[in-house]
């Protein structure tokens, strides 16, 4: 890995603590930045909450997997705001909605919209998805494809959103926020490693000079495209199995760590 590649960097848990970016993490991303290495943050996040990461690390004209490879974006070097959509994913969110508040009436349900914001079936917890939201009415709800589904339930386990996902033949990544259920639906295959390989392929990239790190459940099929997969120290037991490597924790800076191998 001694030439410049192609790095996909998760973001909460890997370079994001609850408090942002340290130092250290920043000054690692930029030096990857300017040694040549196609920088690729690669998050669960909606385009609208990972723009201005990559804002903050100085990661202006890079490329952005976002909503779980559902989106992939280029900031833009001349509009400090904007972004260019390279590909988006989407599909009909009305069977899924109607699925879920048929076995659940109380679950909530948020469809992402072209800007990255949300609209929702009733009024999200707090900051739980990182904006603000508008609520609507259920046909409008489902009036339009789309990109992500995010589905909310104090008493639902990931198992059963997993069933949910696997019925309505949809990709799920389940997680869970304290005692609270998460999943979100994209369309059937899309993942963060198949945003991340459609991108290789476009930039002609080898896959020898690929690398990976992060640290949840959604990273696992980003572990299995890179030639290089690194998971943090804070990552689950399963998720560090799936690694090449684990490096140090995020109150480590252990993406830096990683990074400073590389550079």
């Amino acid at each position: 890995m001694a030439l410049p590649g192609m790095i996909a960097l998760d973001l909460d848990g890997t370079l994001m603590t609850p408090n942002g970016i340290s130092p250290s993490v920043k000054l690692a991303v930029r030096a990857l930045d300017d040694a040549g290495w196609v920088v690729v943050l690669a998050t669960g996040r909606s385009i609208s909450t990972t723009l201005p990461v990559a804002l903050e690390l100085g990661l202006a004209a890079n490329y952005l997997v976002c909503s779980n490879g559902a989106v992939v974006a280029k900031s833009q070097k001349s509009e400090p705001a904007g972004f260019d959509i390279h590909h988006r994913v989407t599909f009909d969110p009305t069977e899924a909605v109607h699925t879920l508040l048929a076995e659940n009436p109380n679950v909530l349900c948020a469809v992402e919209l072209k800007n990255g914001y949300f609209k929702t079936n009733a009024e999200f917890p707090l900051g739980a998805l990182g904006q603000d939201h508008n609520v609507v009415a259920l046909e409008q709800l489902v009036e339009d494809q789309t990109t992500r589904v995010v589905i909310h339930a104090l008493e639902m386990f990931s198992q059963d959103f997993l069933s949910i996902a696997e019925k309505l033949g949809l990709n799920g990544v389940p997680y869970s926020v304290g005692s609270n259920g998460w999943l979100d639906l994209t369309a059937a295959g899309v993942t963060k490693a198949f945003a991340l390989e459609r991108l290789r392929l476009e930039l002609g990239i080898d896959a020898s000079r690929t690398v990976a790190i992060g640290d949840g459940f959604n990273d696992i099929e980003m572990f299995h495209w890179a030639a290089r997969a690194v998971a943090m120290g804070n990552a689950p037991e399963a998720v560090k199995r799936e690694a090449d490597e684990v490096t140090g924790t995020i109150h480590d800076d252990g993406a830096a760590q990683m990074i400073h191998t590389l550079i």
